[in-house]
């Protein structure tokens, strides 16, 4: 089981497969196995993928101050991946706070980064003052009631396997992140920094004012896509936040080229 070390926290990474790299990172409250979940293990079997349980979650360490889940830390500790495996430059696609980190990555280390697709990480304007009433509720809560999210977006019952790695979530460790974060929510002047190519996409429901559009067109070299399509199972229409990760195919069918042409 492969661990990397940033500044003494360990990091857990698993990687699959042979090809070009492509750094998988999930958002909030979530582990690596969600892109197993989701389907995109099976999907991408043309990259060497690598994937990561986020500082506070699954098999990595949970630092208990808010100065250990600072955004540099979350960027030091995919930096810290890659220098493991000897990677100089890879692809990198993330969700939610995945893809904030990121646009963290391509600001602080462009050179790392050959091309990069953000899920749902667009800001409402309300973004920070709904991180920490959500942070208040999961306190308060438990992470329990995350279940049904999962499932309403996957289209059918968890499977075992992951519903029990659920229940090890730490309410801790979410709260830490969503508090910690502030200078890089809703914080519009870091996107035209951002030169590496990127595809940015949002489902259509999450992003009805069409702010992935306007991030979008901040930055120098970017597209956005947004999702549409039902889930599979329901008669919503549309794809939420979650929804635009877990419908990998669909996600797939607009990164595959993006990442053909420019992961090689």
């Amino acid at each position: 089981m492969p661990f990397a070390t940033n500044k003494g926290v360990r990091i857990h990474y698993e990687v699959f497969g042979d090809g070009p790299p492509l750094f998988l990172h999930v958002g909030a409250a979530a582990e690596w196995d969600l892109w197993k979940l989701a389907g995109y293990l099976d999907r991408l079997t043309e990259y060497r993928l690598i994937v990561i349980d986020p500082r506070g979650r699954g098999r990595s360490d949970r630092p208990e101050t808010l100065a250990a889940h600072r955004m540099k830390n979350y960027v030091e500790d995919v930096i810290t991946i890659l220098d493991n495996l000897g990677i100089s430059r890879t692809a990198f696609w993330g969700h939610s706070d995945g893809a904030r980190v990121g646009f963290a990555l391509a600001v602080a280390h462009p050179d790392r980064l050959k091309a990069l697709v953000a899920v749902g990480g667009h800001d409402l304007p309300t973004e920070y003052k709904d991180r920490v009433a959500f942070a208040k509720y999961v306190r308060e809560n438990g992470m329990g009631f995350l279940d049904d999210v999962y499932e309403k977006s996957f289209g059918k019952p968890l499977p075992l396997w992951y519903a029990k790695r659920r229940r090890r979530r730490d309410p801790r460790m979410f709260e830490l992140e969503m508090l910690a974060w502030r200078p890089w929510i809703n914080n519009w002047t870091t996107y035209p920094k951002i030169r590496v190519p990127t595809l940015i996409m949002a489902g259509e429901i999450e992003d009805a004012t069409g702010l992935s559009k306007k991030m979008a067109k901040l930055m120098p070299d970017a597209r956005c896509v947004i999702l549409r399509g039902l889930k599979p199972g329901s008669s919503d229409a549309g794809l939420d936040h979650l929804g635009g990760l877990m419908r990998s195919d669909l996600s797939i069918r607009y990164a595959g080229p993006f990442l053909r042409e420019h992961s090689r």
